[in-house]
């Protein structure tokens, strides 16, 4: 369960003189969750069949087009609320679904990152002044993405991958030299660029481990608060754990911060200012036994920069949840046989309590909305507007 009190707002708010009863979700949900939502909204309109006919894996433009023209009118007339992965996708056919929806005041993408609705048709259409709204999922899968964060930090450590395939070889081996120099991850500097939600929930565990230096890294490199939606017990609301703060539009900051740190745990979005920001020269200001946990965007680290350096022995080692491209269908990318790399598909957001979580917080802003009170993770596209370079 959340915790409200007190409130943690973003900036809009909007007076609706009904109830918000009418959702279409544009994806796959498991059955309960579906279940779960009709306690929430009274009318329920369910179509994974458009995320599954046009989605960033693949598209089929005929199947698509029949699957929309088989929803029915009367649908699309009274959404209220639509519910789905991420904007690009689908609001590309902005032109055929946008306006059919007279009624369509909110929009809840299951992404945490921005970057999918920068550039949307939909933002570039909308007419300024538009009192649609547009919010994401900050907060919700803050707590699965730092243990996956930690699981990588361990694996890449600890050498994890080695020892899986040895298993697999049947074979029993231990290299003294490399698994004696294994760090303690409670005795190491944390270095977290971009201290959100998720940024918050690792430095909550970081400290659990006994880690006591723990730098963080945003545009301002002041203490802030977090303004995502308040799961109890989670994360650091009031920005206390970090050591010392950073900013990343300062290159002399952002190089000092880098140099510091022994885990560097990139969860920052991916913005104008932060793709490619992890490139060769700034590489080159970590440790050589330093090692990257990117658990964010894979665009904002330069993926040929961080294969030279890992082979060439100036970074000891990364662990990737995020790549670019995803996936990754190229089996001749040097990125696959990099020295000591982990590689997950892009799934460390997922767990069992992804979709009950979502629901609270698509509760919590119903009501709000409901009652002309400010909603929780209002999407915000001011960060896309400047870009920085190091």
């Amino acid at each position: 369960m959340s915790s409200l009190s007190p409130p943690i707002l973003d900036s809009h708010s909007i007076m609706s003189s009904r109830d918000i009863q009418h959702l279409m979700v544009i994806i796959d949900l498991p059955d309960s969750a579906v279940e779960n939502l009709r306690k929430v909204f009274k009318h329920v309109y369910y179509h994974p069949e458009l995320w599954q006919f046009y989605n960033f894996f693949g598209r089929d433009e005929e199947k698509f087009q029949k699957a929309y023209e088989a929803i029915p009118k009367e649908e699309w007339e009274n959404t209220e609320v639509v519910l789905l992965v991420t904007l690009l996708h689908v609001w590309e056919k902005d032109d055929l679904i946008r306006g059919g929806m007279p009624n369509l005041k909110w929009i809840h993408t299951r992404s945490v990152g921005t970057d999918f609705i920068n550039g949307s048709r939909l933002f570039r259409n909308e007419p300024e002044g538009s009192d649609l709204i547009v919010t994401r999922n900050a907060g919700v899968p803050s707590s699965p993405i730092a243990q996956h964060a930690f699981m990588l930090i361990l694996s890449v450590y600890r050498k994890l991958a080695r020892d899986i395939m040895n298993q697999y070889q049947r074979k029993w081996i231990r290299t003294a030299q490399e698994d004696w120099s294994a760090p303690d991850i409670g005795k190491v500097t944390y270095g977290i660029f971009g201290y959100g939600s998720i940024g918050r929930e690792i430095a909550r565990l970081a400290r659990a481990w006994g880690a006591k230096n723990i730098l963080a890294c945003n545009t301002s490199g002041q203490k802030s608060k977090d303004t995502a939606f308040p799961f109890e017990g989670r994360g650091d609301p009031e920005g206390l754990i970090p050591n010392k703060w950073f900013s990343s539009m300062s290159p002399e900051s952002f190089k000092e911060f880098l140099e510091q740190t022994d885990i560097l745990v990139v969860a920052a979005p991916a913005t104008a200012g932060t793709i490619g920001i992890l490139n060769a020269r700034t590489l080159s200001y970590l440790k050589s036994t330093a090692i990257i946990i990117n658990i964010s965007r894979g665009s904002i680290i330069d993926q040929d920069a961080l294969v030279d350096t890992l082979n060439n022995g100036r970074l000891a080692g990364a662990g990737l949840d995020s790549i670019t491209p995803e996936p990754l269908r190229d089996e001749n990318d040097p990125l696959w046989t990099a020295k000591n790399v982990i590689i997950t598909p892009h799934l460390s957001y997922m767990a069992g309590s992804h979709w009950d979580d979502t629901i609270e917080l698509l509760k919590v802003n119903r009501d709000r909305l409901r009652n002309g009170e400010k909603m929780y993770n209002v999407a915000s596209l001011d960060g896309l507007r400047f870009p920085v370079r190091h």
